[in-house]
């Protein structure tokens, strides 16, 4: 029985999503790390200028 490794399934778990959506093997692995701090990026600046704070 192969030993579980927590992060690996992770990643295999991103890894068949990226699959199931139609994302090649040969796609970038840092797309959508960059994706989701620009994410993160926009919505500190809309607390920002909406007055949150």
């Amino acid at each position: 029985m192969a030993q579980h490794n927590p992060a690996w399934g992770v990643l295999a778990t991103q890894r068949l999503l990226d699959l199931l959506d139609g994302i090649g093997e040969h796609a970038s692995v840092r797309a959508p790390l960059l994706a989701e701090e620009r994410r993160l990026l926009v919505a500190a600046m809309g607390a920002l200028v909406g007055g949150w704070w």
